[in-house]
């Protein structure tokens, strides 16, 4: 039997197979990288409105469906955890442009809150707002129908979790997916709660022990992070285009922010036809720069570089021999 929010994420995506016909759609509309903290939150804080009164809340992943199986740790995740991938909604799925110009679209934003070149269009939508991050200077956000939350935290969910067990703690209590959803995204995003790290903050500690006070027999903290790091780094089946994409980002400029789960120089080194896999990702993105970046993490150590342009190659491209010091931030061009 599906508990009410499996059930909730199945009723959701049939609410929305004919969103044109709906008098209003709210949206939670996580960010375009759609990594394991922006997909957990939108599919939580959606079930949360939907628990409040919001009426027609669908949670988006923001990416088109077929990008799903890049994201690696997002599906084993979901999976694990009883999230049937027949019951998400993708960006491509819904004509949001269209919703926003017949006023029949609102949209919460989790876990980011400036919005891409491509998503201008959402502004006069947007309700509410979730994020984790410093706040842009150059976005203003203000007088929101239902405010914002932008509190500097580890995790985007740690916001989201805090609303749950404020006015609904049994959502938490009595579903143990979605305390294990919020428990190992939490550790995913600071480093297994990493001093070296610097990520958690108190109130992502206060959730985990929260978490823990309702399911004492939770696994161990370091066998989770363990293993949404093993199922991260499973990028054996990953062609360099997808490397590319998985965990992708868009600046307000359209300049692509491309976070690689190993460091930049193995990117490097073991692709021979990086010329022409850069070549056709910026076409694809309509871009003429990028920004790479390396990360790997391993329990107690966290390890990324960032492009140095020293060689040319071809006539288009400067990639790098790579510095690992962090002190040079680098764009091909």
């Amino acid at each position: 039997m599906l508990s009410s929010f499996h059930q909730y994420l199945y009723e959701s995506k049939c609410s929305s197979a004919s969103p044109l016909s709906c008098d209003k759609i709210h949206i939670v509309l996580g960010n375009e990288s759609c990594d394991l903290d922006s997909a957990v939150c939108a599919l939580l804080y959606a079930f949360y409105l939907t628990t409040i009164g919001e009426q027609k809340v669908v949670p988006v992943l923001n990416i088109p469906a077929k990008h799903l199986p890049i994201k690696t740790e997002v599906v084993s995740f979901l999976q694990d955890n009883g999230v049937a991938l027949d019951s998400l909604v993708f960006r491509d799925s819904l004509p949001l442009e269209e919703l926003c110009q017949s006023s029949k679209l609102k949209a919460t934003l989790v876990d980011h809150h400036v919005l891409a070149n491509k998503d201008t269009f959402l502004r006069h939508c947007v309700v509410e707002i979730i994020d984790h991050r410093p706040i842009s200077p150059s976005e203003k956000w203000s007088d929101l129908e239902r405010g914002t939350t932008m509190d500097i935290v580890g995790s985007c969910v740690t916001h989201v979790a805090k609303k749950m067990l404020a006015s609904h703690p049994d959502l938490i209590s009595k579903n143990r997916d979605i305390a294990n959803l919020i428990y190992g995204t939490i550790l995913l995003d600071t480093a297994c709660l990493s001093p070296q790290a610097n990520r958690a903050t108190p109130a992502d500690h206060d959730v985990i022990q929260q978490l823990k006070t309702f399911h004492p027999d939770l696994q161990s903290e370091s066998s989770v992070f363990e293993s949404l790091l093993k199922a991260k780094s499973d990028i054996s089946h990953l062609t360099p285009s997808q490397l590319l994409v998985k965990d992708l980002k868009i600046t307000k400029h359209g300049i692509p922010i491309v976070g690689l789960p190993i460091l930049v120089q193995d990117f490097v080194t073991n692709n021979p036809d990086l010329e022409s896999t850069l070549n056709t990702f910026l076409v694809e993105h309509k871009a003429s720069t990028l920004v790479l970046m390396g990360q790997t993490i391993r329990p107690g150590n966290i390890a990324r570089d960032l492009p140095s342009p020293r060689k040319e190659v071809g006539t288009k491209f400067r990639v790098s021999q790579i510095r690992l010091d962090l002190r040079v931030q680098c764009l091909f061009q």
